[in-house]
């Protein structure tokens, strides 16, 4: 029988986890000035919608589910208005993400490879997750839930299985395709031989985790229900998220874009692959169940097919976990050898392996603060303008600088309950102007996507009729039309697909007078 039983645990493991995550957090603090995204920028204006009373879907437009957006709600209201809150909360996941992966790997394999998986995890995400697009995204989140689901899934007690249930269910919650994972993990219960687990029987295992999940997305129903945002739940994470059809890219993105992670970890992960099948000691329950982890997180990447580098954070997990593991492997199999030159060869292939990946990996890490001038913003060498100006797209996607300016324009000239209307892809300028749309349609994109099918023409003819509903009722002060912000999701900007929206367009031209325009902003004031 196989059972999943962590090491007692010496005096210093405590202490010297702390130091790496204390490592861990000092390396990250370079991310907190780093501003926001466009994702981020939307995520932003929903989370302080949600401390103002608003509720997503009825009262705010994004097609991702709400998890992500209460978790910006939650970092707006502990750290203030302001972006920098989500990049602490950032951090702060981070570093209890680290802590989570020690303690699986811990249980797995050991504390030899919980450290190495901590370590690995924390210096990875520290050096490629602190991009300008790439923090406090969804998939850096859900690691964490994704995590703990994994670790009180292989513990004994039916709470142990309620709390993985209910972690999945965040998982889910903050990326639908999540929902791979909850999949593998019952078809895990209900198809592995009853010999491997032990003490708990297959059902009681079973309804303690249906039970976490029912725990969370009942009561979460109810409150949509009652707050009366079901429907419009329903209508855009599920129906437009099914049928919609974005900008997809071809299957050699997924290559030439993870090829640096599997690059790095696939000689441990074979490592690990190869003791399965040939050391009758292996355990072999822990590979075929780490590797079928790691499957599904490939398999919820290419199901996307955009392939952003941020979606693969969600293999990290178990490729960490993994990885570790394989470098154990390698450390016993050096140690072990009774000749020297196998010895020193495996020990030097094992040093130059990982010291290559540190070099690369501190190359990363520096190349986002040099690039923007993030020390020089810390030092107070350059202003915040200055430093705002480094975020701009040469092709014209989106500007820190022009969204700051128009956002200053805007709440310099209105009081806060004015309203004023982005049409574009760009909440941020809302919040950065603490002015909230006149309608739910924070930005043009459900209004302007190109949709394939029946089921979302009507969709989208019905989303225009409520919007055109809500801004004559409530006409903004300002409306700004954005010029040259074709992004991966839209290959037409917003002043041109403007003209697809002949009603809006006649609205603009009838209640509306140019007044200015900065950057790539036209800005309209209500006559």
């Amino acid at each position: 029988m196989e059972a999943f039983v962590a090491e007692p645990r010496p005096k210093w493991v405590l202490p010297a986890l702390v130091s790496v995550i204390a490592t861990v957090g000092a390396i990250s603090l370079v991310q907190l000035p780093i501003p926001p995204g466009r994702d981020q920028g939307i995520f932003l204006y929903h989370g302080w919608g949600i401390i103002e009373g608003l509720m997503p879907y009825r009262d705010m437009w994004d097609h991702k589910p709400p998890g992500i957006h209460y978790l910006y709600a939650m970092a707006v209201g502990l750290f203030g208005h302001k972006y920098v809150a989500i990049n602490v909360l950032d951090i702060f996941w981070r570093l209890l993400t680290v802590g989570a992966i020690y303690s699986l790997a811990a249980r797995l394999y050991g504390r030899r490879e919980g450290f190495m998986a901590a370590i690995f995890y924390g210096l990875w995400v520290s050096a490629t997750g602190g991009g300008f697009w790439w923090t406090a995204q969804a998939e850096g989140f859900m690691v964490l839930p994704l995590v703990l689901s994994m670790h009180y899934y292989l513990r004994d007690t039916m709470s142990d299985h309620a709390l993985s249930g209910i972690f999945m269910a965040i998982a889910i919650l903050l990326k639908t395709t999540a929902v791979l994972m909850l999949v593998f993990l019952i078809c895990f219960i209900l198809f592995t031989p009853r010999k491997t687990w032990e003490p708990r029987p297959k059902r009681g295992k079973f309804l303690g985790f249906i039970y976490g999940l029912l725990v969370v997305f009942v009561p979460l129903t109810l409150y949509f229900a009652l707050s009366y945002a079901a429907d419009d739940f329903w209508e855009t994470v599920v129906t437009f998220n099914l049928y919609h059809s974005g900008v997809h890219k071809p299957l050699g993105e997924f290559f030439s874009r993870s090829q640096y992670l599997f690059l790095f970890f696939m000689p441990f992960w074979l490592l690990v692959f190869l003791k399965g099948i040939f050391d009758p000691e292996e355990r072999r329950l822990r590979p075929v169940l780490m590797f079928t982890w790691l499957a599904v997180s490939v398999l919820m990447v290419l199901v996307q097919r955009k392939y952003f580098l941020y979606h693969f954070f969600m293999i990290i997990g178990p490729g960490v976990v993994l990885g570790a593991r394989g470098f154990g492997v390698a450390v016993d199999y050096a140690r072990g050898r009774s000749v020297i030159a196998p010895r020193v060869v495996a020990v030097l292939a094992i040093l130059l392996w990982t010291g290559a990946g540190a070099v690369s990996l501190f190359g990363k890490y520096m190349h986002t603060p040099r690039h923007f001038r993030s020390f020089e913003f810390l030092s107070g060498e350059i202003d915040k303008w200055q430093y705002f100006g480094r975020f701009i797209d040469p092709k014209g996607d989106l500007s820190l600088y022009e969204d700051r300016a128009v956002a200053r324009y805007v709440r310099d000239r209105t009081v806060p309950d004015e309203k004023f209307l982005v049409w574009g892809f760009e909440p941020l300028v809302n919040f950065w102007a603490v002015r909230f749309a006149p309608t739910r349609f924070n930005s043009d994109y459900p209004l302007t996507f190109r949709p394939q099918r029946e089921t979302t023409r009507r969709l989208r003819k019905k989303w225009r009729a409520i919007f055109m509903e809500d801004i004559k009722k409530t006409p903004p002060t300002y409306i700004a039309v954005v010029h040259r912000d074709c992004n991966a999701l839209e290959n037409e900007d917003s002043a041109t697909q403007l003209k697809d929206f002949p009603e809006f367009k006649r609205f603009i031209h009838e209640k509306y007078f140019h007044e200015t325009t900065i950057g790539d902003f036209e800005l309209y004031r209500r006559k």
